[in-house]
């Protein structure tokens, strides 16, 4: 039984993310996808978060030095919320602005387990710059 997937530095972006976020909708059996190092924007961690959504096996997602931002933080925020089996999400060295983070950090609030979510990194400060 497959329990985690390595999709490390493979260049996807957001048309791989999409494609692979299909396959996760009827996986079983992951546990831990990592698709870290993908050049994987709010398009394609859309489509992720979504697909994890609806598979409640998936335990973890590691989508360090991606191009995940803003666009994506709603549906980041909708999955923790929902997803009864998360325990770990990590965003480090994305491009999560202070908005994103405020929406994430939300979606964290209402959950009603513990999750470790890191944002380590990204734009926080984005706001201060304007």
């Amino acid at each position: 039984m497959l329990m985690q997937i390595s999709l490390f530095v493979n260049h996807v972006g957001d048309t791989g993310a999409i494609a692979f976020a299909e396959v996760l909708r009827n996986t079983r059996f992951l546990c831990i996808i990592d698709p870290s190092e993908n050049n994987i924007g709010d398009r394609g961690a859309k489509a992720l978060f979504e697909a994890i959504r609806e598979n409640q096996v998936i335990k973890q997602i590691n989508l360090y030095h991606n191009n995940c931002g803003d666009g994506s933080a709603q549906v980041i925020a909708d999955t923790l919320v929902t997803h009864l089996g998360l325990q770990g999400v990590y965003l480090d060295y994305n491009s999560i602005g202070s908005r994103g983070a405020k929406i994430i950090a939300q979606g964290l609030s209402q959950s009603t387990q513990s999750i470790e979510v890191n944002i380590r990194e990204n734009d926080l400060d984005s706001l201060t710059k304007k």
